[in-house]
């Protein structure tokens, strides 16, 4: 089992500018992705992580993927504040 690279919104920018310097992908069209539901993502707080290798999968394959269903055990899908 691997670890998936989670990252905030502008850590996956760096990231994808880190690999393509070029890339026309920007903050607000990612924003605009994960809003839509066009990139699954995680809450943790107030951050959203997003999974960049499924990310760099769907640039790849240039198709939008599905939304998640969220885990049925835990409804609110995501990290509990402990403290």
């Amino acid at each position: 089992m691997s670890l998936p690279r989670m990252r905030t919104m502008q850590g996956t920018i760096d990231m994808l500018r880190e690999i393509d310097p070029d890339t026309k992908i920007t903050y607000h069209r990612l924003r605009e992705w994960i809003l839509n539901g066009t990139v699954p993502h995680v809450l943790v707080g107030t951050k959203r992580l997003i999974n960049v290798d499924k990310l760099i999968h769907m640039l790849e394959s240039g198709h939008p993927m599905q939304p998640e269903q969220p885990d049925l055990d835990y409804p609110r899908n995501r990290i509990r504040r402990i403290g």
